[in-house]
């Protein structure tokens, strides 16, 4: 997969398109059976779901077990981000709905193929219902930020219990979610 990948980097560039190369391509990166899940950072798995939508299904896709729940998966991400890009300064009500719908069709065939909701599907439905009150996404997503809790839990996790920085973290997180801003 790692030239296939390549050999569509290069065809992309050929074409026009730019887009941020997955550096080290390996099969741990996709999870287990059990468990699958895509590895990858931010722009490296916005560019590997374009690779998956124009070449990776319909190259292979008809070998996989539920293919069309994951072309539908596949496709509604790609669109999610379209949009966003697209439409970064001003998001007409259309889109908006186009947003919603393709929200809505990740997070149902998710369920459909056995995947397991993570937080940014949460924050996915919230931005879908904050769009026309509080913008487009560009202007207050925080996807870089949603990183940023695996790192503090692995800080307190090591934590000594009778520190002040653990003491407030905890009550922090005991508070009501409107008492926390």
């Amino acid at each position: 997969m790692r030239d296939e990948l390549s050999k569509w980097y290069k065809m992309e560039r050929g074409a026009g398109h730019e887009y941020t190369q997955v550096q080290n391509l390996t099969a741990s990166m996709f999870g287990t059976t059990q468990k699958p899940e895509l590895n990858l950072h931010g722009s490296e798995k916005n560019s590997f779901l374009m690779f998956c939508q124009k070449y990776l299904m319909p190259t292979y896709g008809f070998k996989l077990r539920e293919s069309g729940a994951w072309l539908r998966e596949i496709r509604s991400l790609v669109n999610l981000l379209d949009i966003m890009h697209e439409f970064h300064d001003a998001m007409p009500t259309s889109e908006v709905q186009r947003f919603v719908d393709n929200t809505v069709d990740h997070i149902r065939q998710c369920k459909v193929l056995g995947l397991h909701g993570i937080q940014k599907h949460h924050f996915l439905m919230e931005m879908s219902a904050a769009i026309l009150r509080l913008g487009p996404p560009a202007w207050y997503a925080c996807w870089r930020d949603e990183g940023l809790n695996g790192i503090v839990k692995r800080i307190v996790g090591s934590t000594h219990r009778s520190t002040w920085a653990l003491r407030t973290l905890q009550s922090f997180a005991e508070l009501p979610p409107e008492r926390r801003s």
